[in-house]
C-alpha cells in the first residue's frame, strides 16, 4: 500500500472514488479520509489563529478543530444514514459516513489553502474563488455519494441532506436554548 494522501484521489476523480467505496466497503479507508479531513481542518485553524500571536490559542484551536471535525462528520453521517434509510435507501452507517467524509475532502483542502493564503496580503479574491470551488465540489460529492451509496435518486438525495441539516440545526438550537434557560434560572434578579 502506497503512503499518500487518499484525499487527492477523491479530489482528482470523485465519481470513481465513490464507486470504489461502494464496491469495496472499506471502513478503514473511510476512517482514514475522516482523520485526514480533521487534520487539514486543524492545521488550517491553527494557521489562522497563529496570525493573532496568541501561542496558546494556536494549539487549542487546532485541537478543537480536529475534534469538532471528527465528531461533526460522524454525527452528520449518522443523520444522513437515518434520513436515507427512512426514505427508502439501502445502506448502513458506513455509506452515510463515507458520503460525508468524502464530501469534506475538498472543503478541508480548500480551507487549508485559504488558511495558507491568509498569511499573504491581498489574496482575499483568490480565497473566495478557492472556497467557492471547494464548497461546490464538496456538496456535489456528498449528494453524489448519497445517491450512489444508498441507491436512491438525486431528488431523494437532496431531501436527505435537507432533513439531516434541519435535524442538526434543531439539535443545536435546542441544546443552546436549554443551556441558556439553565443559566437564566440561576441568575438572581
Amino acid at each position: 500500500m502506497k503512503l499518500s494522501l487518499m484525499c487527492l484521489d477523491i479530489i482528482k476523480n470523485p465519481v470513481k472514488s465513490i464507486a470504489l467505496a461502494k464496491k469495496r466497503k472499506n471502513v478503514n479507508k473511510t476512517l482514514m479520509v475522516l482523520v485526514e479531513d480533521a487534520v487539514l481542518f486543524a492545521i488550517a485553524a491553527a494557521l489562522i489563529v497563529a496570525k493573532t500571536n496568541y501561542n496558546i490559542a494556536v494549539l487549542g484551536s487546532g485541537l478543537s478543530a480536529f475534534f469538532v471535525t471528527l465528531i461533526g462528520i460522524m454525527l452528520f453521517g449518522m443523520t444522513i444514514h437515518i434520513s436515507a434509510t427512512v426514505l427508502g435507501g439501502k445502506g448502513k452507517y458506513f455509506e452515510g459516513l463515507t458520503a460525508v467524509a468524502y464530501g469534506a475532502v475538498p472543503l478541508s483542502v480548500g480551507f487549508f489553502i485559504v488558511a495558507l493564503l491568509s498569511l499573504v496580503p491581498l489574496t482575499v479574491g483568490i480565497q473566495i474563488v478557492i472556497m467557492a470551488i471547494s464548497a461546490a465540489m464538496g456538496l456535489a460529492i456528498i449528494y453524489r455519494g448519497i445517491k450512489d451509496l444508498y441507491s436512491i435518486d438525486m431528488v431523494t438525495s437532496i431531501v436527505v441532506v435537507s432533513i439531516a441539516i434541519i435535524a442538526l440545526f434543531i439539535a443545536l438550537y435546542t441544546s443552546a436554548g436549554i443551556s441558556l434557560l439553565g443559566r437564566a434560572a440561576t441568575m438572581v434578579v
